[in-house]
């Protein structure tokens, strides 16, 4: 290991190093923020996938570049366009496809999801290295390779675990465990690489300049992370916006229940005190009845028919009190 910390200590600018981990932060933070829109489904699933993948790609492969910025040979140092456009795919679509794997249900998720993720970095990585033209001859530490492509997967592994089993509305620890993981494969990878002058290689004058590739990747990971945040924020706040409103209709679904429920409480109580009444004015030893303002008959007990013989034809609510007391005439 000491290998891996000369190479950061001597051979990288420590500044553009916190640099690469800041971008690479803020991709895997981004990249979780994301694809918790895409596990939740819904009209925009894929939309957010696509965005999953081109943001974790781009971040991913703009951490890899900015610190190769870092890196210091002391020899010419140009990149092959070809290989370095497909790198950044290789990151894109590997990791994509890992992201959507990191979806699946169980253990496989978290297995296979951190391991495509951890191989989309690699590739990625030794992608753009065999891009790299410089001055010198590179030579490579095999047992290092395999100690990177290790780590890259066990932290990707446990970023996608620890996210499925402790989900967080901010995903810092998931977001740190990745950032850890890629940027721990970089620069293990980076200690593996021991570079020896030699007249025989020359920087091609067709290759990507230190500068150029500067001024692209910058643009690039600051215009796909800012959009891919921002879009992640504002569609998780539109979530709770309309889970907000999903509530508010629920509590006045609630309420409308319950004053219908009180409503034929009220009912009830209304037809059982008639009926109480009804049965209280049939039992009365008197003989009575209950005429309105215009002399119109409403009610009468049974023992007012009684008393007077009255038949059921003046016996009808609304019959006038003349008609009564005719046939009371009568029947007397």
């Amino acid at each position: 290991m000491w290998q891996v910390y000369s190479c950061i200590a001597h051979e990288h600018d420590l500044r553009l190093v916190g640099v690469a981990a800041a971008i690479c932060f803020l991709a895997s933070f981004t990249a979780f923020a994301t694809f918790d829109q895409f596990r939740a489904g819904g009209r925009r699933r894929f939309v957010w996938g696509g965005i999953t993948a081109l943001g974790s790609g781009i971040g991913i492969w703009a951490t890899h570049f900015v610190a190769m910025l870092a890196y210091e040979p002391r020899l010419p140092v140009g990149y092959d366009l070809a290989t370095t456009i497909l790198s950044v795919l290789i990151a894109v679509v590997v990791t994509g496809l890992g992201w959507a794997a990191a979806a699946l249900p169980g253990y496989r998720g978290s297995l296979f999801g951190g391991g495509l993720i951890a191989a989309g970095i690699a590739g990625m990585h030794y992608t753009g290295m065999a891009g790299l033209r410089l001055g010198g001859r590179i030579v490579w530490d095999e047992g290092l390779i395999l100690l990177s492509v290790l780590l890259g997967a066990a932290m990707s592994i446990a970023a996608i675990a620890e996210h499925r089993k402790r989900p967080q509305d901010i995903p810092w620890r998931p977001a740190t465990l990745l950032a850890l993981g890629i940027c721990g494969l970089h620069f293990v990878a980076m200690g593996a690489v021991g570079v020896y002058p030699d007249p025989n290689f020359e920087v091609p004058p067709q290759a990507v300049g230190t500068g150029t590739l500067a001024v692209a990747v910058t643009a690039a990971a600051i215009l796909i992370l800012a959009i891919s945040f921002v879009m992640a924020i504002f569609d998780r706040n539109l979530a709770r916006r309309e889970m907000r409103e999903a509530q508010r209709l629920k509590g006045m679904a609630d309420a409308l229940v319950e004053a219908a429920a009180a409503r034929e409480q009220l009912a009830d109580d209304l037809k059982r005190q008639a009926e109480i009444s009804a049965a209280a004015l049939d039992n009365m030893a008197q003989g009575l009845s209950l005429y309105d303002r215009h002399n119109r008959l409403v009610t009468f007990n049974r023992k007012y028919v009684e008393l007077y013989d009255l038949p059921a034809s003046v016996r009808v609510p609304g019959t006038p009190i003349a008609e009564v007391l005719r046939h009371m005439v009568e029947r007397s």
